[in-house]
């Protein structure tokens, strides 16, 4: 392909990233991004029966820093839905 169709967000990740931090044993394509008291998460994470979900987080806060836990959370459950 020569680009043109590429989503925006093709100059990130493309690998597939271990979930280990989050689940286990899932697959991820995530980008993370950070600006003045602003955090964020996006991307595609494989759940354990291997449904694909869009899964996005973002915190606009002066304490946005301390949201890791709750950015593992969502991906732990995300993964880990029945």
């Amino acid at each position: 392909p020569d680009g043109a169709l590429a989503p925006p967000w093709s100059c990130c990740r493309r690998t597939p990233l271990a979930v280990s931090r989050y689940a286990g044993a899932g697959q991820a394509h995530v980008k993370t991004g950070t600006l003045n008291d602003t955090r964020a998460i996006a991307g595609y994470l494989l759940d354990q029966s291997g449904r694909r979900w869009i899964v996005i987080m973002m915190v606009n806060h002066v304490n946005a820093v301390q949201t890791q836990a709750a950015q593992d959370a969502l991906f732990a459950w995300v993964f880990t839905r029945p």
